[in-house]
């Protein structure tokens, strides 16, 4: 039992609840542990590091980016290439963004517009683009036509995505957005 844990009492800023990490001394077990195979006295630094710079952690990380960069299916040899980068530099998420954005397999004809923006993504980032504020009436009404009222979603899982995002009430839905957005 490391007892390391937050501390979302009123001592810590009535104003700025930011469960910061405190160390309970009294109640923390000094001796040896076992962590992913390695045993030690390790400190809470130390499990960060063991968990970091774990093989399994350099796998998900990857695979994650590429599912969210490159296709929704994942590429295996491409994530393992970026889970190789991890552990050679140490973990450094800009070398792994590095392999997989510049890999001949994210220009794959099975990875052109394999991504399918949703709703949110769509409206924030046009607006971004058009250097546009935000109309939370606006984004609220489109949302509920493109089928995806923040804050409210289907099920605790959230949205399913992907494809689902895309029929021809929300490809109408999405132009007609376009339109009012862009209006001169």
């Amino acid at each position: 039992h490391t007892r390391w844990s937050r501390d979302w009492s009123s001592d810590v800023c009535s104003s700025d609840l930011d469960g910061t990490a405190v160390f309970r001394r009294g109640e923390h077990d000094p001796g040896t542990k076992t962590v992913l195979g390695k045993t030690g006295n390790f400190n809470d630094a130390d499990v960060v590091h063991l968990l970091a710079s774990h093989r399994g952690t350099a796998r998900y990380l990857s695979d994650k980016l590429v599912r969210f960069f490159v296709r929704p299916d994942g590429h295996e040899v491409l994530a393992a290439r970026a889970a190789d980068t991890y552990m050679a530099t140490n973990g450094n998420i800009r070398e792994v963004l590095r392999t997989i954005l510049l890999a001949p397999e994210m220009y794959e004809p099975a990875a052109y517009r394999s991504i399918i923006k949703s709703p949110t993504e769509v409206m924030v980032g046009l607006r971004r683009a058009l250097e546009a504020p935000l109309d939370s009436r606006a984004e609220t009404d489109a949302g509920r036509l493109l089928g995806q009222l923040i804050y409210e979603p289907p099920n605790p899982a959230g949205w399913t995505g992907g494809g689902d995002w895309i029929n021809a009430t929300t490809i109408l839905g999405r132009a007609n957005y376009v339109a009012r957005l862009t209006a001169v």
